[in-house]
């Protein structure tokens, strides 16, 4: 039986987080695009595809102070890209050695040709999603943010926990899962974009939307937003919450009066 990374690819690491700020900080300010020489240096150099290295140049781009007041959120970037940016942005010196040291460790699988010039070392979920970081897990999946790598766009993978896959009851609950949210179309109900129940049994798993953050985050961001001293419940006003709580209970209506319903 194959490994989930040999299905799915493996999420970003620390090293190449660096390897990438390095190149970012050395390119500050100069236009960016999956066919800038620098991008696809690192691209080759990681293994990763073009679109992944430039989705995290503009993650870093979102943090960098000479830019984020013209960006709207930090473009799904996750604690570990904050962090290194944050260690090292002011240390480039430091930073440069350092990235030296990770791209000398790297032994790239393929070597580019006339006909791949730029192989990807990891493979893509369903052809064309690449891994980028874990966000959550739950009792037997667990969440990966992903990219297109033909649109650019952010998505969400959902794969089964491995520690579950021989439990089948819990197989079966995953593929129910899949099968629900394709069969009901609702604004406040995630879309499905991608799913391979018809390819493997091993390893279900779904391509879907990627929310900007979790409700619990929003709110700590909007206490965080506020003096210290006003930052105490209730965080958001009443009007919000009032809407906030219609959305989920217009969700789960439509899960409840599908046929045959859906219970949450």
């Amino acid at each position: 039986m194959p490994r989930p990374s040999e299905i799915y690819g493996k999420p970003w690491v620390e090293p190449e987080f660096i390897i990438v700020l390095d190149i970012y900080l050395r390119h500050r300010g100069e236009p960016r695009s999956t066919a800038s020489p620098f991008v696809q240096e690192v691209a080759r150099l990681l293994g990763r595809t073009p679109a992944s290295v430039l989705m995290r140049m503009e993650n870093f781009a979102s943090l960098d102070p000479l830019f984020r007041q013209r960006r709207i959120g930090l473009l799904n970037i996750r604690p570990m890209g904050i962090e290194v940016f944050n260690k090292w942005q002011h240390n480039p010196d430091g930073l440069k050695e350092c990235a030296a040291v990770f791209a000398r460790e790297i032994k790239p699988d393929k070597t580019p040709d006339l006909f791949e010039p730029l192989p990807s070392s990891y493979p893509t979920a369903f052809g064309r999603y690449e891994l980028l970081d874990r966000i959550g897990e739950g009792y037997f999946g667990a969440v990966y943010s992903c990219i297109d790598t033909d649109s650019g766009e952010v998505r969400a993978l959902k794969i089964i926990r491995t520690d579950k896959l021989s439990e089948k009851e819990v197989v079966a609950r995953f593929r129910r899962e899949i099968h629900a949210l394709q069969a009901v179309n609702h604004p406040n109900i995630i879309s499905i974009y991608e799913d391979n129940l018809d390819e493997t049994a091993d390893f279900p798993g779904f391509v879907m939307d990627h929310a900007i953050k979790s409700l619990a985050d929003y709110i700590h961001d909007l206490a965080n937003e506020k003096p210290v001293e006003m930052r105490e419940r209730p965080v958001i006003s009443d009007a919000e919450a009032i809407l906030i709580i219609r959305d989920v209970i217009a969700g789960i209506g439509a899960l409840h009066q599908h046929a045959p319903p859906v219970i949450h």
